[in-house]
């Protein structure tokens, strides 16, 4: 009796072997097109999971879900996924709208999945704020399956200053010019934030000269004194002073705004306590 059994056995991993390897898709959605020697599928869906069988081949199957090229200019690869299988059914958890996943047996075949989901935690959006020179910034993130969000990579050491609070992106201050983080949701799914800074300068003495372009908007943190105040010089909807915890903004100084005009101008401070900046801007040419 045992002979019969281990020759039934043997005969039946015989049979598996000699099969090709073919999948099998509940979904209506699904393409099948022969690519040379690797069958190809794709499958639309509008879900974050997708599962399917495998029909026959020759055991010892494995699943992997390739990366793709998220941020080309920095050689920067990220993960459209996981796969996993069980029994002979394969279900991959999506991390992208677009997702190839390649199932192999243990003969070396192949097939490929290519899956596309409209499921709206998955979609793309442009997001960018922009911000004064100088001061800590606080976002609120919101994307994809949701919180706790998580910081997984940043565009410079500048940058690094900076933490996840549940939903929060809190930065430090940040150099001008344009910064990015890439934020994962609670799924894994990664998007990328761009953060530009505005030119600006520290006023930490009594006299600041600076050079500039008509039309530039420039700010200017004051790391000493309180409460100050022009005294002297244009002031007006595009030259004001914000003041340190503004309803505007999360300043952590007192800050001078202005938008250059098309002439040197000056202005003189004075703060609670008395004392006295002047700051000269030049035009540039």
């Amino acid at each position: 009796m045992a002979a019969v059994i281990a020759l039934t056995s043997c005969t039946e991993k015989l049979n598996e072997e000699n099969l090709s390897l073919r999948l099998d898709f509940p979904a209506e959605d699904t393409h099948h097109i022969a690519d040379g020697d690797v069958p190809s599928y794709t499958l639309h869906t509008d879900e974050l999971t997708v599962s399917f069988d495998i029909l026959s081949g020759a055991g010892g199957y494995t699943a992997t879900v390739l990366e793709y090229e998220f941020m080309p200019s920095r050689h920067i690869t990220l993960s459209g996924g996981t796969a996993h299988i069980e029994g002979k059914t394969v279900t991959v958890d999506l991390l992208d709208t677009a997702v190839e996943v390649v199932v192999s047996d243990r003969s070396g075949a192949e097939s490929q999945v290519f899956i596309y989901s409209s499921h709206p935690a998955l979609q793309y959006f442009t997001w960018s704020k922009c911000v004064p020179y100088g001061c800590p910034t606080k976002s609120t993130i919101d994307f994809g399956a949701g919180e706790p969000y998580r910081i997984v990579g940043y565009s410079d050491m500048n940058a690094a200053d900076a933490s996840m609070d549940g939903a929060m992106l809190t930065t430090g201050a940040l150099l001008p010019g344009s910064h990015w983080y890439l934020i994962e949701d609670c799924r894994g799914t990664v998007r990328k934030f761009d953060i530009n800074v505005r030119s600006g300068y520290d006023i930490e003495e009594e006299a600041l000269t600076v050079q500039a372009k008509a039309g530039d908007r420039l700010t200017f943190p004051f790391k000493f004194g309180k409460g100050w105040k022009v005294v002297e010089g244009e002031t007006g909807p595009q030259i004001f002073v914000y003041h340190e915890s503004s309803v505007f903004d999360d300043f952590a100084y007192d800050t001078f705004v202005v938008t250059v005009g098309s002439e040197t101008a000056s202005w003189i401070f004075r703060d609670r306590e008395g004392h006295r900046v002047e700051l000269t801007i030049e035009i540039e040419g």
